[in-house]
């Protein structure tokens, strides 16, 4: 269980940097996003998995970096299909897709480009609100279901088992006026207790 210091420090960190990244992804699109911190707590994969996948059915789109260089975890920008091609009419540089299910490449840029900005913006604000470099990684695109797209996020061969729990930091966003959804999760490797319990000191 966190402490109640700890759950508030986690609070904060994910309040500054959502807010950050809600910012960036406005001016993108033009549009009011509206930010709703619905989750922070210590949880296994699973758990992690069943929290975001039951919110997101069926096929969806996940842009996500894997943090390895000043912190460990995974930085998670998910939306449901519908919602995908509804950010994609958006931006106005695509007006239709190809065939129903399938990204055209255009669409698929433009995914990308959206989830590298919002990523972007999310690490920034971490690394002030962390006081240590972060550089960001190159955020990778997977399409398809959510349940095989969480296998390949967390369930990667590389990873050992102790590492198979995580500070979840989860924020769901909307554009209203758009009915788009989605959700920036931030899932961070369980050696993060000892950045915790820093800020905490810090804060007396």
């Amino acid at each position: 269980m966190l402490s109640h210091g700890e759950l508030q420090a986690l609070r904060e960190i994910g309040k500054t940097t959502s807010y950050n990244a809600g910012n960036a992804l406005s001016e993108f699109l033009g549009k009011k996003i509206v930010l709703h911190q619905s989750f922070i707590d210590i949880l296994g994969i699973s758990e992690i998995h069943r929290n975001i996948y039951l919110k997101i059915k069926d096929v969806g789109i996940m842009i996500f970096a894997r943090l390895q260089e000043g912190i460990n975890g995974e930085l998670i920008f998910i939306l449901d299909e519908k919602t995908a091609f509804k950010l994609i009419n958006l931006s106005k540089l695509e007006q239709h897709r190809d065939d129903l299910g399938a990204l055209t490449e255009l669409g698929v840029s433009l995914l990308k480009e959206t989830g590298n900005m919002v990523i972007g913006s999310y690490i920034t604000a971490l690394s002030e609100a962390l006081n240590r470099s972060i550089p960001p990684p190159l955020p990778v695109l997977i399409s398809g279901t959510l349940e095989r797209t969480f296998l390949d996020v967390f369930y990667h061969p590389n990873l050992q088992m102790m590492h198979l729990q995580r500070y979840l930091i989860q924020t769901d966003f909307e554009v209203p006026q758009e009915d788009i959804k989605g959700n920036l999760s931030l899932a961070l490797a369980s050696d993060f207790a000892k950045d915790i319990k820093a800020l905490c000191t810090d804060s007396v």
